[in-house]
C-alpha cells in the first residue's frame, strides 16, 4: 500500500498482484483514518524524514568528596536532539 497525501490517492496491491489507485475518500472513514495513521508511522522508517543525534556532555557540578574511593568517577550525560524533517506534526 502507498498513500500520497498531496493527491489524496491510495495505491493498493491485491494478493493476486493487481495494483490499483483510488481516492482515499472512496474508503470508509475508519479505513481513511487507518491509512493516514499508517502513512504517518511510515515516516519514522525513513532516514530523510527524521534525525536523532546524541552529544555527550560533561557534568560540571561540584565534585562530591563525601566518600572515599580509589576508582575514578566520571559524571556525564547526553544531550539528545530530535529533528522532524516532514510536514507532519508529531
Amino acid at each position: 500500500m502507498r498513500y500520497e497525501p498531496r493527491s489524496q490517492k491510495v495505491t493498493i496491491e491485491r494478493d493476486n498482484k493487481k495494483v490499483f489507485t483510488i481516492p482515499v475518500t472512496a474508503l470508509c472513514d475508519t479505513d481513511q483514518q487507518y491509512i493516514k495513521e499508517w502513512d504517518s508511522a511510515q515516516s519514522f522508517l525513513s532516514d530523510s524524514s527524521f534525525a536523532i543525534s546524541a552529544k555527550r556532555t560533561e557534568d560540571d557540578d561540584e565534585k562530591d568528596d563525601s566518600y572515599v574511593t580509589s576508582e575514578k568517577v566520571e559524571k556525564f550525560g547526553y544531550a539528545l536532539k530530535f529533528e522532524n524533517k516532514t510536514a507532519a506534526a508529531f
